[in-house]
């Protein structure tokens, strides 16, 4: 009885240690965890939208210098223009861009009057694209069916109205694609036995 006693408490003592090893040994295993370290994204940010092309239309006036010294002396040496444009006025592409060309120019006088309307395409370019500047130089060229009405007394000359070919070649500086003065010579074919071609100078806004 004696040695089974013993025996107890031997195991009980030999527990005992083994319980409070293990204690330590999980106390120690705690103290050896180090806690997560919590990595905060930033957002991604979404890159900016480029801003809508929205249609833009507004009015072109000018003056029309003949080149002709008979037509000047008949009709006056400068004419009026205006016409209605469409689209931006900037020539944003540089690779260059379609565009339509339309015109009408009117001069009357004591001796009978000149009417002009060329419609046609035009390619226009800017030269130099600085997203830093305010304004933009470019230039171009257009094809033109040119409706024309020439009426002269003093010639005995009334064409009606009459289709010719024709073209021009033009420069300008646009300013923040919304306003242009520009340069453009105008190439006609003989409308009456007159020649129409000349200097047109214009200014144009979008709204």
């Amino acid at each position: 009885m004696l040695r089974l006693s013993r025996v107890l408490m031997l195991t009980l003592f030999v527990v005992t240690v083994m319980l409070g090893g293990s204690a330590v040994t999980f106390a120690q295993d705690d103290a050896d965890v180090i806690p997560p370290v919590r990595v905060e994204t930033p957002p991604v940010e979404e890159p900016p939208r480029p801003p809508r092309q929205r249609f833009r239309i507004g009015p072109e006036v000018g003056v029309y210098f003949p080149t002709s010294s008979e037509v000047r002396d008949l009709f006056g040496g400068s004419w009026v223009t205006f016409g209605l444009g469409f689209g931006g006025v900037g020539g944003a592409d540089p690779g260059g861009r379609l565009e339509p060309d339309i015109t009408f120019i009117y001069k009357n006088s004591a001796d009978g009057h000149i009417f002009m309307a060329p419609l046609g395409v035009g390619y226009r370019k800017a030269l130099n694209r600085n997203p830093e500047s305010s304004s933009t130089p470019y230039a171009g060229a257009s094809a033109n069916l040119i409706l024309a009405d020439v009426q002269s007394q003093i010639n005995n000359v009334d064409t009606n109205l009459k289709a010719v070919a024709g073209g021009s070649v033009f420069a300008g500086v646009s300013f923040r694609d919304r306003a242009y003065v520009e340069a453009r010579y105008r190439m006609t074919g003989r409308v009456g036995g007159f020649n129409l071609s000349g200097m047109q100078v214009s200014a144009g806004f979008r709204f």
